[in-house]
């Protein structure tokens, strides 16, 4: 693994990280807006496309052949994904599997993307992806403020159904609390969660409302809080439990008269109740009535072989999806992946990644770019702190104690 420098100078071809550095700015402000229907590539993906074929070609310029494992994971996953599909279109043309054959290239590229240009530049990086995530969070609340819901009473905002605005609200938190997690919170990240949690609660998603509140329960780990805010944190949801607990009735009532808060409760009371929340709901009945998937996968496409047994529709679940569309193989290579993240990771990048696949077993979340975005900052925020470390290591031979690393003050 190559150790973290954020002193690493950037002389060759510093064009190439300058330009990635502004298309994940660019990235980040618009991939909310979905321009095009629901899985084709959106105008921030063409962006990203673009940065991605200039590293690459800026690696190939630097003779660097070395890969670190993770990138070899990422890259042998979409690799994988991809010849399961293009087998299975031959079997049975639909085009629905040429298009999930180049999500999980696209989704690997960018994770090293991400991954490169946070160790050769990682103060402007790290500017980029905060502070696009601002204006971008900023302007969907704006939106879903002054512009009616297309979609009832359940919140869209700029994107095409609830569930996306819910996904991208729990995303867009998990995000800002890695990059926040070795600077103190400031009043305007927690203005900014406020606002992730209100949209959260306009989209009355259920998977989302359940993740974001244990997403929230992970700030009591984030490392740059002190103990005493951890112990004020902990100490008011321990007064608001007793609260509620106690006085059942009151609480009821005054969630009665909160429009978003009421309906939310509402959603959960309500788990089991549909249809789509059942086992055979999300799809998962067909790993049991097709075994035979579960070596090689049955690709992203094709989902008439299953209208005999359940709707002809994809796996509503990412974890699903993983094992019936790419089998013991290629849950392997992710779970290689993941193993690569996590390893002597922090228990908070450890806590968001298992949230997320809580969240996964109920939507689809793998296919996703920002989620392969978030897990290269998880990545990355390893990195940091192996070279905090060794530079803590270092300053103590010296009598010296050198500061954890904080890109926000940068």
């Amino acid at each position: 693994m190559n150790s973290f420098n954020p002193e690493m100078p950037f002389k060759k071809l510093p064009w190439a990280v300058y330009f990635g550095n502004a298309a994940i700015f660019i990235y980040m402000v618009t991939s909310i807006f979905l321009i095009f229907p629901s899985g084709l590539p959106q105008p921030a993906d063409f962006v990203i496309a673009l940065a991605i074929g200039i590293n690459f070609l800026a690696f190939i310029a630097r003779a660097q052949s070395r890969f670190d494992p993770v990138f070899l994971y990422a890259l042998g996953f979409g690799a994988f994904t991809f010849l399961i599909n293009m087998i299975h279109y031959i079997a049975l043309p639909d085009f629905t599997f040429l298009k999930s054959s180049f999500y999980y290239l696209y989704n690997a590229s960018f994770f090293i993307l991400v991954i490169s240009l946070m160790r050769r530049s990682p103060q402007k990086t790290w500017r980029a992806l905060y502070y696009g995530l601002v204006i971008a969070i900023i302007v969907e609340f704006l939106v879903i403020q002054f512009l009616p819901s297309l979609r009832g009473f359940r919140e869209t905002g700029t994107f095409i159904n609830p569930n996306q605005l819910a996904f991208w609200s729990l995303m867009a938190a998990g995000l800002l609390i890695v990059l926040k997690a070795k600077a103190r919170l400031n009043l305007l990240d927690i203005g900014l969660l406020l606002i992730l949690g209100y949209l959260q609660l306009l989209s009355l998603s259920k998977a989302g409302l359940i993740c974001y509140i244990l997403l929230m329960a992970t700030l009591v780990i984030v490392p740059a809080l002190t103990l005493k805010t951890r112990a004020v944190v902990l100490f008011a949801g321990f007064l608001f439990l007793i609260y509620g607990l106690s006085e059942v009735s009151r609480f009821e009532h005054l969630l009665e008269n909160m429009g978003p808060l009421a309906n939310a409760v509402s959603r959960l009371e309500n788990i089991g109740g549909e249809r789509d929340d059942s086992v055979a709901g999300r799809g998962y009945l067909r790993i049991v009535q097709y075994p035979e998937f579960l070596i090689f996968g049955a690709g992203e496409g094709g989902y008439s072989r299953f209208a005999d047994f359940s709707t002809a529709l994809e796996m509503h679940s990412g974890v699903g999806t993983l094992v019936f569309a790419y089998g013991f193989l290629g849950s392997l290579l992710f779970l290689g992946l993941l193993f690569y993240i996590g390893r002597h990771n922090d228990l908070l990048v450890i806590s968001l990644i298992g949230i997320l696949f809580l969240y996964g077993l109920t939507h689809q979340n793998i296919r996703t770019a920002d989620f392969w975005l978030l897990l290269a900052v998880c990545y990355v925020y390893k990195e940091i702190n192996f070279a905090d470390l060794a530079r803590r290591r270092r300053a103590s031979r010296l009598d010296y104690t050198s500061p954890v690393t904080d890109f926000s003050k940068t």
